[in-house]
């Protein structure tokens, strides 16, 4: 799978892995959010619009998808709007504690020697 950024390895080699499953899964139409993106050709003409607007804006939703999860940013609550963006969008996981404390350790033994 492709890495977007970063140091491949934990902890974000997973989110990564997923993050890029996820954007195969909406370009391919087997992810809901598919049936609602906007097109190339949509994204390149707003582009086009920003660029040659005399009063450019600070963002500019583009296809029913962003109009939609921008609307409801106004509308809901923070906590609700982050929980919506969670459930949708791919998140990284937490590392269990142990690991994180055995990696902590084995660094401060290294930093020692």
């Amino acid at each position: 799978m492709m890495q977007f950024a970063g140091k491949p390895g934990p902890p974000y080699e997973e989110f990564y892995t997923d993050l890029a499953q996820w954007a195969i899964d909406v370009h391919e139409g087997r992810n809901p959010a598919g049936r609602f993106a906007a097109t190339p050709e949509t994204v390149a003409a707003t582009i086009l619009h920003a660029a040659t607007d005399a009063r450019p804006r600070a963002r500019y939703a583009v296809g029913p998808l962003a109009h939609g999860a921008l609307a409801m940013r106004r509308m809901l609550p923070d906590p609700l709007f982050d929980r919506f963006v969670q459930r949708v969008f791919p998140t990284p996981r937490a590392e269990p504690a142990t690991s994180r404390t055995r990696k902590t350790a084995a660094a401060t033994e290294t930093d020692r020697a």
